[in-house]
């Protein structure tokens, strides 16, 4: 019988409530109480304080602006470079949940102001306006947010997310909008993968190598959305989502605190019914030598005994596994499968693959493991060049010129629309075909918001079909090119 679906109770709406209050809500606390808490609990209070964490040249700038405050402007986000070519947009939910959760207090604002009068360094701290901000509708930011949605397809240059309201107030909070990057990468790092091997066919071991648990989290769901990768080494994800499939293997230390390696492969082929052998404590092919006799030995168990691969030259000792599984027999793609780690790149993974073809092996048979390469290959802000620059001010549109014609910013109320099989970076009061980036926050409302099974579904309908454009540069609509054109002849200020 199907479960039925409750609607959540009024408890648990207020269990919600007040666990939000308590991970999210800054405490009544002032700077002066602020100052005498250990530095773990500072940490804490800061991390819940959005009016801090800011770049200090835009305080400085929101000092110049004085009485200008307040014009309506249109930042856009750009990933202007991508390893790949294309970008797999992810972080985009996360973004915009984090601009809706702010909610400015006046507690806030006293704490900022009397911690900017006193930092040792720059000063300025505009108090009257984010006071007037946390003072009105509800402490919401003003801004419209519209953006491609989770799981999109985008190239080098198009902007991505288009952000609309006061300036300055827009400005502070620049570093957020920056941050989708990372999972950005992460998310076409997975894609990339997954056009060479099936997502069956690939484990992410990464958490160790994570700057901190939540960054881990995120690319968790970044990988999911962009390729599909559903098995992982960190036990957090599949709490947070049903998709993921917790995966572990025996690591050095259990080999080394046995006496001999066979003794230990023993060991675990006993107590489990399902084991990863961990080949390279001392020599990997003799390693695999002792694997393939213990595998021998157990073959009536019904045991699934995997070999695992994870230094020297793994792609020629795959092919010497496969050999010697394929000579006694053991093909079985769930009881005799090898699994690559220590690759660094994914063409090591199309040469493995290319090697198991050509020696005539199934390539079902063969899994890889690697974190490194999705999490830390190409996944940096200076790897896709970031860009979240003013458009559009005080009713006329603006634009940064640059020497690196890769740095440019698009000028106006720029959006993505189709225009048959090809993509036009145009304005947004211009029609050629479906407006690609859609409202994603307004009045404090959160619009098109995806979940993880929608974003994959949607990345790989886009890949299959724009995926043609890979590496072409982005086009502009006339009036685009025109409005560019105008303020390069000093139309306008840049």
């Amino acid at each position: 019988m199907k479960e039925l679906s409750l609607p959540p109770s009024t408890e648990s709406i207020s269990v919600h409530t007040s666990l939000q209050e308590r991970y999210q809500g800054f405490p009544n606390i002032s700077f002066d109480e602020f100052k005498y808490l250990t530095p773990e609990l500072k940490k804490l209070v800061l991390l819940r304080h959005p009016l801090v964490f800011t770049d200090t040249y835009n305080r400085t700038m929101e000092f110049l602006a004085g009485a200008e405050r307040g014009k309506d402007a249109v930042f856009t986000l750009q990933l202007r470079k991508g390893v790949h070519g294309y970008h797999i947009i992810s972080g985009i939910n996360e973004l915009v949940r984090k601009i809706s959760q702010i909610r400015l207090t006046a507690d806030m604002v006293e704490f900022a102001s009397d911690y900017f009068s006193q930092v040792n360094g720059v000063r300025h701290f505009d108090k009257d306006r984010w006071m007037e901000i946390a003072t009105s509708n509800d402490g919401k930011l003003p801004i419209r947010i519209d953006a491609l949605p989770e799981g999109s397809i985008a190239f080098p240059g198009e902007p991505i997310v288009r952000v609309r309201g006061d300036a300055e107030m827009i400005a502070h909070f620049e570093p957020l909008f920056h941050r989708i990057f990372f999972a950005t990468a992460v998310a076409t790092n997975a894609c990339a993968i997954t056009q060479i091997i099936s997502p069956d066919r690939f484990i992410e071991v990464g958490l160790r190598g994570s700057v901190d648990d939540e960054t881990h989290l995120i690319a968790g769901e970044a990988m999911y959305v962009g390729g599909g990768i559903y098995m992982t080494s960190d036990d957090a994800l599949p709490a947070l989502h049903p998709q993921y499939q917790a995966v572990g293997t025996l690591g050095h230390r259990y080999v080394q605190s046995f006496d001999t390696e066979e003794e230990a492969f023993r060991h675990a082929i006993e107590k489990l019914d399902s084991v990863s052998l961990l080949v390279d404590l001392n020599d990997s092919y003799s390693g695999i030598d002792l694997a393939i006799r213990l595998k021998q030995e157990y073959r009536d168990t019904g045991k699934r005994i995997w070999i695992r691969l994870d230094s020297g030259d793994v792609a020629a000792q795959t092919i010497y596994t496969l050999q010697k599984l394929s000579e006694l027999g053991m093909t079985d793609t769930k009881l005799d499968k090898v699994i690559v780690e220590g690759i660094e790149t994914i063409a090591e993974i199309v040469a493995i693959e290319k090697l198991i073809a050509e020696n005539g092996f199934n390539k079902e048979n063969v899994m890889y493991g690697a974190g490194g390469l999705l999490l830390a290959k190409g996944t940096t802000r200076a790897d896709v060049s970031s860009g979240f620059k003013l458009a559009y001010f005080d009713g006329a549109p603006s634009m940064k010129f640059s020497d690196s014609p890769t740095k440019a910013s698009i000028p106006g109320i720029p959006t993505i629309q189709t225009d048959g099989d090809n993509r036009l970076t145009c304005q947004q009061e211009e029609r050629f075909g479906e407006d690609l980036l859609l409202p994603h926050l307004a009045n404090g409302e959160i619009f098109n918001s995806s979940d993880l099974e929608l974003a994959h579904t949607r990345a790989m309908l886009e890949f299959q079909k724009w995926g043609h454009l890979i590496n072409e540069k982005p086009h502009f609509s006339p009036l685009t090119q025109q409005i560019i054109n105008f303020l390069a002849r000093g139309g306008e200020k840049q």
